[in-house]
């Protein structure tokens, strides 16, 4: 496998370039985004999530076990300070305790 693979989105890379990559995810959050550029490509990339969620592979990493899988919102790719700041409040509100 050549890395990276082709391809125009993390699940689509996962998808395109096999399980094996999850060994790579395994860490104690995962962020997802799948936003598309059109609405075919959302939709697919949506598709591609779905099946993402049940693959034993993904079942097993840690952060996927404890729940710690989070969608985010298309700003995350973003190039604004606006966007910049939206991201974190994100990174706040998954990551900090309340407690």
């Amino acid at each position: 496998m050549k890395w990276p693979c082709p391809t125009k989105s993390a699940i689509a890379l996962v998808s395109a370039c096999g399980g094996t990559l999850f060994q790579n995810f395994d860490a104690d959050i995962i962020f997802v985004w799948t936003w598309g550029y059109t609405s075919e490509f959302a939709k697919d990339t949506e598709k591609l999530l779905e099946s993402l969620k049940t693959d034993p592979l993904w079942l097993q990493l840690q952060a996927v076990k404890e729940g710690n899988v989070y969608e985010v919102p298309a700003y995350w790719m973003g190039d604004s300070i606006l966007d910049a700041y939206a991201v974190i409040d994100d990174l706040f509100k998954y990551l900090v305790d309340d407690q």
